[in-house]
């Protein structure tokens, strides 16, 4: 059974991935770091910028990336294949771990679960940061519950390492951990301290690049963050934030259907714990309650804070709530899933997955293979995209580097080349009309050569008007 569920995991991530992969924006910016870093020999030492505070993630995001990316030989699907690998690496690791006892349907039901929530599809093939929170959680939740039987400097160092890893690589993960740093005051007293000095410790080592970057730049991340440098939040009301967070989760915007399944699960949470209090199911009932006090204090910690749910910010709630589903008294918990299975293979929501992307990374590659062939002169890159409002391109800078062109920040220096690459990404680009602040930086050009990849993407190469730039 787990075999099957895994399959099914891995289809609805591989399939048409070839032609569905959109790689664009965050994907490229990922890819620059890794590119650049190898090149100078220098690893980075910030990870991406959150979306909700000025502060970086830790670089271990782009350490985990590294491996697979040199190995696939700069392949556009390295973030993709490396986020398959830890998923089904991570789900094997904990089958392994709970084979011998009744942890081992939770496993399945998770890795279920998991194959077929929409959300979750969407971010496994559609690369972005923080893809890895889900395995990472798992570990360190599988391992927080074994601390009731064996509390061990094994199951102490997996919950504290990977929940702290989840952290670094998604704030949003914060809620979680802090409901669980919380309750194990309560319910281990005095050995909570180990689990306390292992967050700490392990929250030092992960961030241990950040802090060098701190120490080397006067903590200017620090300061930026005290002085309140944030992306606005709109929907931040408690009711906005509840129906956003579980219409992701149960992949519905009707507020009628979240209603159900809310009022659904909430009643059987409650009969499933007196079902294990009739049965002296002492263990079972033990880390039902324990998973039902955590996604209790989780969630009201994540809708109390002042940030609106954005769709990647989901994935703490979301497994333990599923890891709650899995535990449930076995008919209870075969209802619900078998209700959430009918509500999440909806035909819709299924083949929106695979639709094909309006460029392919084979695209990009075969354009920039034969673009650098002939482009040697170092030069700027921007682009007028139909996809995304941006100009600065990290998508197309990214492949230009790989195969050869040199490119060069307009951003730092407006003055180490004479050659711009405007691309035009599923929309038009027009000489003297189109305007933005790349443009403006690179100052009055003339355009010299349309090289065209295909219909929806073009480079226009711009030229510096030597008369208007004296």
């Amino acid at each position: 059974m787990f075999g099957l569920t895994l399959a099914v995991f891995v289809f609805f991530r591989v399939y048409k991935i070839q032609s569905s992969l959109l790689f664009f924006n965050d994907m490229g910016r990922d890819f620059i770091e890794l590119i650049d870093g190898w090149q100078a020999k220098k690893p980075p030492l910030l990870g991406p910028q959150t979306s909700a505070i000025s502060f970086n993630q830790s670089a271990a995001y782009y350490y985990l990336l590294f491996p697979l990316f040199i190995l696939t030989n700069l392949s556009g699907f390295a973030s993709f294949d490396t986020a398959l690998l830890v998923y089904v690496a991570t789900f094997i690791f904990l089958f392994w771990r709970t084979r011998r006892s009744q942890q081992s349907w939770s496993v399945i039901l998770l890795v279920w679960l998991a194959a077929i929530q929409p959300e979750l599809i969407r971010q496994n093939r559609f690369i972005w940061n923080p893809t890895f929170l889900l395995p990472f959680l798992a570990i360190s939740l599988f391992a927080y519950l074994d601390l009731g039987k064996n509390f061990s400097k094994t199951n102490v160092a997996l919950v504290t390492f990977f929940s702290a890893l989840a952290v670094s690589f998604s704030y949003s993960a914060a809620p979680l951990v802090l409901a669980m740093a919380l309750l194990s005051i309560f319910i281990w007293h005095k050995k909570s301290l180990q689990l306390w000095w292992g967050w700490i410790i392990s929250a030092f080592l992960i961030n241990l690049p950040t802090l060098v970057f701190e120490l080397v730049h006067g903590f200017v991340l620090t300061q930026l963050f005290i002085h309140g440098q944030t992306n606005p939040q709109h929907r931040i009301g408690v009711f906005q934030k509840t129906f956003d967070l579980f219409s992701k989760i149960f992949s519905d915007g009707n507020a009628f259907a979240i209603f159900f399944f809310l009022l659904l699960i909430g009643a059987a949470v409650v009969w499933s714990r007196n079902k294990f209090q009739q049965r002296s199911l002492n263990n079972r009932s033990r880390d039902f309650a324990l998973l039902s006090w955590l996604l209790l204090i989780s969630t009201m910690i994540t809708l109390a804070l002042p940030i609106q749910i954005e769709p990647h910010y989901i994935f703490g709630t979301m497994i333990i709530l599923f890891m709650v589903i899995t535990l449930m008294a076995r008919p209870i918990s075969w209802i619900i899933i078998l209700l959430l299975s009918a509500w999440y293979l909806y035909p819709a929501k299924v083949t929106k997955q695979w639709q094909p992307a309006v460029r392919t990374v084979h695209d990009l590659d075969s354009c920039y293979e034969r673009f650098c062939q002939t482009h040697q002169q170092p030069m700027y890159v921007s682009m007028q995209s139909g996809i995304i409002a941006y100009h600065n391109a990290p998508e197309h800078r990214f492949f230009m580097k790989k195969h050869g062109c040199q490119i060069e920040h307009i951003e730092l220096n407006q003055d180490r080349a004479q050659l711009m690459a405007a691309v035009a990404d599923n929309d038009a680009y027009q000489q003297g009309k189109t305007a933005y602040n790349e443009l403006t930086l690179f100052g009055p050009s003339q355009e010299v050569e349309v090289f065209e990849c295909q219909s929806n993407l073009r480079i226009h190469v711009l030229e510096k008007n030597p008369a208007k730039n004296p």
